[in-house]
């Protein structure tokens, strides 16, 4: 990054942009007119519309009160930021107001100028409101794909001292930063992006959600999902966690990642994509270990809150059988030493209603028959 220093200016930042980029960038900003404009002239058109106070009174009003004060950090300087504010920082930059690399970001100073005018009672009223409903958002995307506008409003004033109405609502989505938004807003529904050109997918969606009700998540709920992008800190996933770091000597981050990592399989994939996947990312000692696992992972996907359910956990559904015996995943190995375990344990783990197949010949943490020396899964069964 050139200049990277206090000194450095949002005009530095954006020209490191091509041009293409910074064309894309400024039809997302509401610019026209770009097509025959020199690179130059387009950093200073978008450096212009970014710096305008009210361009960045909106864009800026979408951050929580922590990326605020991380941000204000980087305004006398470079200044480094450590694995747990990288999400906040990482938000920061999406909004163009900061330099990062890989250790340290700063604010360039004419950024910092704007926003000590912007930033007043007005400003912190404001940012309270759109802050939250922008985390509001996220999880409607996350966990309805499609959502009316009455669930909106419920899945927005479950916090205490927040009270919008459809206008007000209604206001601040047609201020949020329209380039980074994953919703769009189509009369009176709220649908995920990913939805809005995809008819097939839509209707895939509300075929598996059918008439199930939307679940009301708490606000620590909304503040999880959006911290970590998942919900692990349910009593289903801590007690894998601990055995994670007790019995197979992850440390508490490892641990946590492969908890976050189990999560999104299970959000996105089958079960038994999901449970094969943890199968291969651990090695068992014996055959108490194995029928503790499948327990706790049964737990966990039970335990799940799921986009097709509208945000609730299988356990928690009449209309959708859990998992239990008779409507459960088959288990394969991940090794040789793990297919005698599950052997052994079998009569266990079949009480509980699993299928188990330990007739594979090549597993994935077994050594690789093409003689790398690595094991399967990291050599030519990469992505099993």
């Amino acid at each position: 990054m050139v200049f990277f220093s206090k000194n450095i200016t949002l005009y530095d930042v954006i020209r490191e942009y091509d041009k293409e980029s910074l064309k894309s960038f400024g039809t997302d900003l509401g610019l026209k007119k770009l097509s025959q404009l020199k690179k130059e002239e387009l950093v200073q058109k978008v450096g212009d519309t970014l710096l305008a106070p009210e361009v960045m009174f909106y864009r800026a009003a979408v951050l929580s009160d922590r990326e605020i004060s991380i941000f204000e950090k980087g305004f006398d300087g470079p200044v480094s930021y450590g694995e747990d504010e990288a999400s906040a920082v990482g938000e920061l930059n999406e909004l163009n107001y900061i330099a990062v690399t890989k250790n340290e970001f700063v604010v360039p100073y004419d950024v910092v100028k704007v926003w000590k005018e912007i930033k007043d009672d007005k400003f912190r009223a404001y940012q309270k409101k759109a802050s939250w409903v922008w985390k509001c958002l996220f999880w409607t995307e996350q966990m309805y794909g499609y959502t009316p506008m009455d669930i909106m409003l419920k899945v927005i004033n479950v916090k205490k001292g927040i009270r919008i109405d459809e206008i007000e609502l209604r206001v601040l989505f047609e201020h949020f930063p329209k380039d980074l938004l994953w919703t769009v807003l189509l009369q009176n529904i709220f649908l995920n992006v990913s939805y809005a050109d995809n008819k097939e997918a839509l209707l895939y969606l509300r075929y598996k959600q059918e008439n199930k009700e939307y679940y009301i998540p708490t606000v620590d709920e909304i503040e999880e999902l959006n911290e970590t992008g998942a919900l692990v800190s349910g009593k289903e996933y801590r007690n894998m966690q601990a055995m994670l770091i007790k019995e197979f000597n992850f440390s508490k981050e490892e641990a946590t990642n492969i908890l976050l990592d189990l999560w999104d399989k299970i959000s996105n994939d089958d079960t038994h994509d999901a449970m094969q996947w943890l199968w291969n990312q651990i090695e068992f000692e014996d055959d108490k270990q194995v029928s503790k696992a499948v327990g706790l992972f049964m737990a966990i996907a039970n335990g799940t809150r799921l986009l097709e359910n509208r945000g609730h956990k299988p356990s928690e559904m009449h209309s959708k059988k859990p998992m239990g015996p008779g409507n459960m995943p088959i288990i394969t190995a991940g090794s040789s030493q793990t297919a005698e375990m599950l052997r052994q344990a079998a009569p266990e783990i079949k009480k509980m209603g699993f299928r188990l197949d330990v007739d594979s010949k090549i597993y994935p943490n077994a050594p690789c028959p093409c003689g790398s020396g690595k094991k399967y899964k990291k050599c030519c069964g990469k992505g099993y």
